[in-house]
């Protein structure tokens, strides 16, 4: 998970106002306000401009009508339990996955706490990085089909990960096992090799493929490391249990529909020598747009404060997160076995 949203513990509160003031101000639990300094211009394309970014104040005794953002991971939701006068609904924001929020996972959070869910999960009210990659499953008319996506690159496959030492998924000993079988495989991130220019741009000019392990093998839980290279030159490898297969059905392979690791590589290494049929591949990249829409958190949320009806019909929910669902893998010799529920899923 980026920096982005590692180290910013926030609450946010939407509020309706005056169109005539229609900015959004955002204002931070902690120093981290530059990570957010271009959401003023979240706006850009939305019907409706008139919310705005407020400081959570607990001093102050009313927030009619208004909303609450709460950071469900890095803040302690029971806190605004007893707050009643605060606010009219509450959105529940987390971009973690299942693993990493133990917060959600409080009863007294879990159920009935919320009114909508902001996070990475599909089914959310909200699934955020729909939202942050700005990508429309729409047809891309500038797509070239004839491009050469092979030209140029001269390396074979590469990571971006923060973290090496750990992650439930156990990406990296994958990672591994895929090098011990002959494939050149680089790490790039703070604990890995430095990029000489923006990390994503540079792993899209000179690789073939790009390892988008996530940390979590939970349902539903696909990170930025997926949506940040849908727009990039590049065919994506994941690891992970979301529905890939909405945006890509070609252009991504994904290491658990292979029943072991050697038949994977082999794809890989085949792909890596045939340009044609590695070009092929990004047919499906066509039908993805990347565009500022309305259709994205910060504007759908004032759209949706703007109805008269809207906090007449707000309801408390209970939040998806749910870890059980979670898959763990066990190391077996040269086996690595999934357990789903704790029977076995698959083995590579």
């Amino acid at each position: 998970m980026s920096l982005y949203f590692l180290f910013v513990f926030v609450i946010l509160t939407i509020k309706v106002v005056n169109s005539k003031t229609a900015t959004f101000e955002l204002y931070f639990t902690s120093p981290a306000i530059d990570l957010y300094h271009d959401l003023d211009e979240q706006l850009n394309g939305c019907p409706v401009t008139n919310c705005k970014f407020l400081e959570f104040n607990e001093n102050k005794t009313n927030y009619n009508k208004s909303c609450l953002i709460v950071h469900l991971r890095n803040e302690n939701p029971s806190k605004y339990l007893n707050y009643k006068n605060y606010t009219n609904c509450i959105i529940g924001y987390n971009f973690e996955s299942d693993l990493h929020c133990k917060n959600c996972h409080n009863p007294k959070v879990k159920d009935g706490f919320v009114n909508f869910e902001y996070s990475h999960k599909q089914s959310s009210d909200f699934p955020m990085y729909d939202y942050h990659s700005h990508v429309v499953i729409k047809e891309n008319k500038t797509f070239n089909t004839e491009k050469n996506f092979m030209k140029n690159k001269t390396k074979l496959a590469a990571a971006l990960i923060s973290n090496i030492h750990y992650s439930p998924s156990e990406r990296i000993k994958i990672i591994e096992k895929l090098r011990d079988l002959g494939l050149e495989i680089d790490i790039y991130g703070s604990s890995g090799l430095q990029c000489p220019y923006n990390c994503k741009e540079y792993i899209a000019d000179n690789y073939l493929f790009y390892l988008a392990f996530e940390n979590s093998l939970c349902p539903d839980y696909i990170s930025e490391k997926y949506f940040g290279f849908l727009n990039k030159d590049i065919i994506i490898v994941t690891y992970g249990l979301g529905n890939y297969t909405k945006y890509t059905q070609t252009s991504h392979i994904d290491v658990l529909e292979y029943n072991n690791l050697t038949d994977l590589a082999k794809r890989l290494i085949y792909l890596s020598k045939n340009r044609v049929v590695y070009n092929s591949l990004f047919l499906d990249r066509k039908q993805l747009s990347f565009e500022q829409s309305d259709n994205y958190f910060e504007c759908n949320i004032c759209k949706q404060m703007n109805d008269p009806s809207f906090f007449k019909r707000l309801k408390k929910k209970s939040l998806t997160f749910d870890y059980k669902q979670c898959v763990a893998p066990e190391f077996n010799g040269t086996r690595v076995i999934y357990k789903f529920n704790n029977n076995l899923k698959m083995t590579i």
